[in-house]
């Protein structure tokens, strides 16, 4: 199943039935989704509203504050939130608040969930541990950022910047690897 937000909600491609379905409309723009294994979508709103969705509706509100940038769901129901003002949130799978720190606009958990990659507003890139908030390390400032993901194994975080540069770091070692390059699309 893939998601795709639309205007004041979202739908869902439903392959088994090939179209897209409408669900939940919501009052505030979506900003982000995570989706759990179980078919439940959770949804993060520019009005700082996170809902879990199930069937389309919403059976309820996972917690609110300040507008959401991007949002992650770990394995065990952790969700993470990061917002424009650089407020990272992590919250445990019921909505509950576990931590607040300033991290960064974006944030993306590793594979294991044992990290997070964000991004601040001028570019610098960081490693933090969600279960103290504290930064672990540094890896560098490229610009504005796009978007962080993680290697499959977490082993090495790689970032796009608004300008299309492209850094790859590995953790283990702290460092850039390779030279820093543009993305051409």
């Amino acid at each position: 199943v893939a998601a795709l937000v639309v205007g004041a909600g979202f739908a869902v491609w439903a392959s088994t039935r090939g179209e897209l379905v409408p669900l939940a409309p919501t009052p505030a723009k979506v900003a982000d989704l995570a989706l759990a294994p179980n078919g439940t979508v959770i949804t993060a709103g520019d009005d700082g509203e996170i809902h879990e969705l199930r069937d389309g509706q919403s059976v309820r509100q996972l917690g609110s504050g300040g507008e959401i940038k991007t949002l992650a769901r770990l394995d065990d129901g952790t969700l993470i939130a990061a917002s424009p003002d650089g407020t990272i949130v992590v919250r445990d799978r019921d909505g509950r608040e576990l931590r607040r720190f300033a991290g960064g606009i974006s944030a993306t958990p590793s594979p294991d969930g044992r990290q997070i990659a964000t991004a601040t507003s001028d570019g610098t890139v960081a490693i933090w541990d969600p279960a103290t908030g504290t930064r672990m390390r540094s890896l560098g400032n490229i610009g504005p950022v796009t978007s962080i993901r993680w290697s499959p194994d977490g082993r090495r975080a790689a970032a796009v910047a608004t300008t299309g540069k492209v850094s790859v770091w590995d953790r283990s070692e702290e460092r850039r690897v390779g030279k820093e390059c543009r993305s051409r699309w």
